[in-house]
């Protein structure tokens, strides 16, 4: 009699939160939070704002144990929780579609309040006076008599603003134009290469001046470049594993989880150049990143060291060919349109 209870009370509606015997959107009777019939979640939602702003918070950044069981290995073991990933232990993580939408977040979040170029120019210290034993060989046209200042190229530090002079290309504007003017065809328009190159000649002036600007446009147009990115990393794996039980699905959740790691990982650079140690911060990019990927690799495909390095050196050769291309058309974008 106790056990015929207990069987029926395990099995009746969870109405205690509702209290819905009928499914509010197709009408089905409830045996469950669930229905049957449409999959609708019968939860009420008449309750207080902050209930939901909970909800919603739990829905974007997985606030549940879930978070630190992907973080941990994702960082500590590369490559292995991509591969149970896809063997199907799938409740513990989070879903690497939600993970890299996390991460780009958090980075892109760090970067505006950090204060933090990626990359800037600025001017180059002026080189120490010469005695009067050292001579120089005099250059027919140098950078000075050019009006271009040296510049240097610097990672992860604070920004500069105004580190470089305001660069004048009027000058060599108007150079420019009156040069394809004389070389120019009657019948072919010049109007818009001229405009472009206009364009494209103010918009150095203006990053030059104010190297933050960068920051902008990769702001911009990074997350969109990473929806073309990952896909195209995928892509470039399975042509590297091409046998038929490496599914492009596979190839994916890896690409996702490297890129998640990549932005998360210069996340911590971001704030590491913030408190002043972005040379630190660059030497751990470039020789982190490699390695990590490296790692990632042997770990999730499982073959031997020899042909994962030989697989891996061809795999960057080829992903930093597309990255460079896609970093050069933002930063073309970037100068023609400031």
């Amino acid at each position: 009699m106790d056990s015929t209870i207990t069987n029926a009370s395990q099995n009746a509606p969870d109405r205690g939160k509702t209290g819905h015997v009928h499914c509010l959107n197709c009408g089905t009777s409830l045996s469950g939070p669930y229905c049957s019939q449409c999959g609708q979640h019968d939860r009420d939602l008449r309750r207080p704002f902050w209930t939901f702003t909970i909800e919603f918070a739990d829905n974007i950044f997985s606030l549940d144990s879930r978070l630190a069981h992907t973080l941990i290995p994702l960082f500590s073991r590369p490559g292995r929780m991509s591969r149970l990933y896809v063997e199907g232990h799938r409740a513990n993580y989070v879903a690497p579609v939600r993970l890299m939408l996390i991460s780009v977040l958090v980075f892109f979040l760090a970067v505006e309040l950090g204060n933090v170029a990626l990359l800037q120019l600025v001017r180059a210290a002026d080189p120490a006076p010469l005695t009067d034993q050292e001579t120089i060989e005099p250059e027919p046209a140098t950078e000075a008599e050019a009006g271009i200042p040296a510049m240097t190229l610097e990672f992860f530090e604070p920004i500069q603003k105004n580190a470089a002079p305001t660069l004048s290309f009027d000058d060599r504007i108007e150079t420019i134009k009156r040069e394809i003017a004389e070389n120019n065809e009657p019948d072919i328009d010049s109007a818009p290469l001229l405009d472009f190159i206009s364009r494209l000649l103010t918009g150095m002036g203006q990053f030059a001046k104010n190297p933050e600007l960068i920051n902008g446009v990769f702001n911009t147009w990074m997350p969109r470049a990473m929806l073309v990115l990952v896909p195209v990393f995928a892509l470039l794996l399975r042509a590297m594993y091409w046998r038929k039980d490496a599914y492009f699905f596979n190839q994916l959740v890896f690409s996702l989880h490297f890129h998640a790691f990549l932005f998360l990982l210069l996340t911590g650079l971001v704030i590491l150049g913030a408190m002043g140690m972005g040379a630190a911060s660059g030497r751990i990019y470039f020789f982190g990143v490699p390695a990590y990927l490296l790692l990632s690799m042997k770990h999730f495909y499982g073959q031997g060291w020899w042909r994962t390095i030989f697989k891996f050196l061809t795999l960057s050769a080829l992903y930093n060919i597309v990255l460079i291309a896609v970093l050069s058309a933002i930063l073309l974008i970037g100068l023609t349109q400031s």
